[in-house]
């Protein structure tokens, strides 16, 4: 399967010194980038593990977060693949956010609801 990468941007680092954590997934030729809500200081990451230091107060339920958003793009991904749905960075980040109509309904249904206009 297609690697997902947790990266630092440093470039947006706050006034107070915190940097946002980016996730990137490179599929069929194209890079998801989204943000994880995640912030901390340059010293409080560790970039080869990806993963936040013990350094950093609530570093566990931080990486967990970062775990409960792999996973979930890692079964949006295997699941719309499986049902041939196109899997496109717009589908994904819908997917992985929650913000639309996909919980709860077979991706195929989904996806004719998405295409069609009157059934």
């Amino acid at each position: 399967m297609n690697e997902i990468y947790f990266k630092q941007k440093i470039s947006k680092q706050d006034r107070s010194g915190f940097a946002p954590i980016f996730l990137e997934f490179n599929h069929n030729g194209s890079t998801l980038v989204l943000s994880t809500g995640e912030k901390c200081k340059p010293s409080d990451w560790n970039q080869e593990a990806q993963k936040f230091r013990r350094s950093m107060p609530g570093y566990q339920q931080a990486n967990e977060s970062l775990e409960r958003l792999r996973d979930k793009l890692r079964t949006a991904y295997r699941d719309a693949r499986n049902a041939d749905v196109p899997i496109t960075n717009d589908f994904l980040h819908t997917a992985v956010s929650g913000r639309s109509g996909t919980a709860g309904f077979p991706l195929r249904v989904w996806w004719h609801e998405q295409r069609c206009c009157e059934c």
